[in-house]
């Protein structure tokens, strides 16, 4: 359990991580690396302030928290700054909702369709495979339904 206490807060860290090293090279593309060099710095010292502050009271939750609020400061500050040079639309709908719905939409048609094929008597190895190819393919037909929406209207 406490392990995968851990995991849960590692996951949030990879996002921000990944994003973090994305902007950093951005900005070092730029030019700008004196801006992505004190970004970090400021992330270090939170760290550091974590590890000095909060690792005696708490423990090893107490770093993770200071690796997460590091890079959220970091993809913060990163994002702010590459903001000032380089213009790039963000939008909700597409980038977050749209991903999201993708996803409740695979995992409801994986639980219908082992749903539907739980009734069956045989629950071994090949009903596992056979149910992950069903929701494959349910999953493929929803993303080609997308894509054929999105390529035609980029046509038009």
């Amino acid at each position: 359990p406490e392990a995968g206490y851990y995991i849960k807060t590692l996951a949030w860290l990879c996002p921000f991580m990944y994003l973090s090293i994305t902007l950093g090279s951005v900005l070092h593309g730029l030019g700008k690396t004196t801006a992505a060099f004190i970004h970090n710095v400021i992330g270090t010292f939170i760290k550091l302030g974590f590890l000095w502050f909060i690792v005696p009271k708490i423990g090893i939750t107490g770093y993770l928290w200071g690796l997460l609020i590091s890079n959220l400061v970091v993809t913060a500050l990163h994002a702010i700054y590459v903001s000032k040079y380089v213009e790039f639309a963000f939008s909700a709908v597409e980038n977050i909702i749209k991903p999201t719905v993708w996803l409740l939409l695979s995992l409801f048609a994986g639980a219908l369709v082992r749903y539907i094929l739980g009734f069956a008597s045989y629950h071994g190895k090949s009903y596992n495979i056979f149910t992950a190819i069903m929701s494959a393919i349910f999953v493929c037909i929803i993303f080609l339904y997308f894509a054929t929406k999105k390529i035609k209207a980029m046509s038009q």
